[in-house]
């Protein structure tokens, strides 16, 4: 979990591939190591102050640092200098209707997918038919499901026009991001605790989950069309969670779980892909969107 920062210098060595150099490149933000002693006492002895911070990749791929006291730059040229990190617009697909709640082979998924099942179902299928005996047997419910679930009505309005008025005041970058932090709190209790899924959902979705073993542990995995794209990856903005078949069909919510005896409570899969959904709602997942002025309905 990393926080909207302005730049990032570490003490700790870490792989391209980890969540925070991903991160740090999808946020367009400076992110280094500091490997030697002196850089270390010069970036500690401007703790406190305004600095200019860049990076850059050198050859063999070194990184290159540049860390200036700016506490006396007027104040214009700081404003010039903030535009610069404006981030550009992003070229999303548009979520679609696929016309069914699920895509239960992975093998026909491609990239254009994206639009039906988001970034990381649709690149799933290049691992499903290159390397199949080395990736899991997949599948993914569409867009169809989650507008579905968003359009049930929860008393005088639907679930989706509910979450449009708790989070209509934040819809400008920059943010108010304690009372933003508050109002998402409050959508994803709604979704993770207060809203199921239907009768009819609950058995569409139970039917594509019959080709797994309902007393093993599934992990449900966010896929959207704001992350793993061609223009935007969005590496730790959603989450992911596990949950059992057999949990939501023993007819009760006794523990402890079918699928992880050491699980006091019951955990089952309406309950994880609700979860997931909820994360659509992480602060720093929605306030990506914001400053990338990605429209929320699309």
């Amino acid at each position: 979990e990393l926080p909207f920062v302005a730049g990032i210098l570490t003490f700790t060595p870490t792989t391209p591939n980890s969540h925070v150099a991903i991160l740090a490149e999808s946020y367009g933000i400076p992110f280094a190591y500091l490997e030697d002693e002196l850089s270390r006492l010069e970036a500690l002895g401007l703790v406190g102050k305004r600095v200019a911070l860049r990076t850059s990749s050198g050859y063999w791929g070194s990184c290159k640092l540049n860390l200036l006291d700016a506490s006396t730059v007027p104040e214009g040229y700081v404003g010039e200098i903030l535009a610069l990190k404006s981030p550009p617009e992003l070229h999303l697909t548009s979520k679609a209707s696929l016309g069914s709640i699920a895509v239960s082979n992975l093998s026909g998924a491609w990239p254009e997918d994206i639009r039906y099942i988001g970034g990381k179902a649709a690149n799933f299928g290049f691992l499903r038919r290159v390397v199949p005996d080395n990736s899991p047997q997949a599948m993914a419910f569409t867009f169809d499901l989650w507008d579905a679930y968003l359009d049930q009505d929860i008393g005088i309005r639907t679930l989706r026009e509910e979450i449009s008025l708790r989070l209509a005041p934040f819809s400008q970058w920059p943010a108010d991001i304690p009372a933003l932090t508050t109002a998402l709190e409050g959508v994803r209790e709604l979704i993770k605790d207060a809203v199921d899924f239907s009768i009819s959902q609950r058995a569409a979705i139970l039917d594509r989950l019959s080709v797994f073993d309902a007393e093993r542990k599934l992990r449900f995995r966010s896929s959207t069309n704001v992350e793993d794209s061609d223009s935007f990856v969005g590496a730790g903005l959603y989450d992911s969670y596990s949950g059992c078949v057999m949990d939501d069909t023993d007819g009760d919510n006794e523990g402890p779980s079918h699928c992880d005896p050491e699980q006091p409570e019951e955990r089952g899969a309406f309950r994880a892909m609700r979860k997931v959904y909820a994360s659509f709602y992480n602060l720093n997942a929605y306030l990506e969107r914001l400053r990338h002025d990605v429209d929320e309905e699309q």
